[in-house]
């Protein structure tokens, strides 16, 4: 009787421990979203050559209930500031007319590199002027950091940061099932959370520093006090 005890003391005891862990745990998200850290929008869908805190990365064969490793790794790389640029022609920005392809087009030819067919756009909440527009190159579908930031003033381009990172454009994604892993990640974000899931957002990414493909799930929870906390989650494809 002793021992089942003493094994049903320890049980308890690591049950306790792990509550408080998690517990611990949830501050540390709530706490970034507090302070405007918005999943995947600060750190990932909205992110060209900047350097800052990225989701930890999470293997298909890892343990998913444990959140430990929910935007706790940071880039250690220096990265280069994005360098201004002033445009030399009037273009017009705004809501009725974001003007993309005029935008485009004027980027196209201060680098003619640049693939204007394949890259992501990001319009900005229009209504905050201080919000940029975001252009992102890709790589066989998967966004990444390198790319253009598009400030704007009275409904005009004032000024165009170049965030572009060189990179081998010819790499290739992994086979695998879009559908299926996507369900599978989103699954996987949740893990052992219980809170009301109020959206997800997914994202393909491709990590150029370690030249990685993932999916990465950006969840917004409602805690039962009805506060709204993010995490970030990155399923790994191998």
């Amino acid at each position: 009787m002793k021992e089942k005890s003493k094994k049903t003391t320890l049980l308890l005891i690591a049950l306790l421990t792990l509550v408080a862990i998690s517990a611990g745990i949830v501050c540390y998200v709530r706490y970034h979203v507090a302070s405007g850290d918005e999943p995947l929008k600060a750190n990932l869908a909205d992110s060209v050559g900047s350097s800052g805190a990225k989701p930890a990365t999470m293997g298909e064969d890892d343990n998913v209930g444990d959140v430990s490793n929910y935007r706790t790794a940071k880039t250690t790389e220096q990265e280069k500031e994005p360098i201004p640029i002033t445009p030399s022609c009037e273009l017009i920005c705004t809501k009725e007319n974001p003007n993309h392809q005029g935008i485009l087009n004027y980027i196209k030819e201060i680098n003619p590199s640049f693939d204007i067919k394949t890259c992501i756009i990001k319009d900005p909440d229009w209504d905050n002027q201080l919000q940029p527009m975001v252009i992102n190159e890709t790589v066989d579908g998967f966004k990444t950091k390198s790319g253009y930031t598009v400030s704007r003033s009275n409904g005009k381009v004032n000024m165009i940061y170049d965030g572009i990172v060189k990179f081998d454009k010819n790499v290739k994604a992994p086979k695998f099932s879009e559908a299926s892993v996507v369900k599978k990640a989103k699954k996987k974000a949740i893990g052992w959370n219980r809170d009301k899931v109020a959206k997800q957002e997914v994202v393909k990414w491709y990590d150029i520093d370690k030249k990685q493909f993932s999916i990465h799930v950006g969840t917004i929870f409602i805690d039962s006090a009805g506060d709204k906390y993010g995490t970030d989650y990155a399923y790994v494809l191998k």
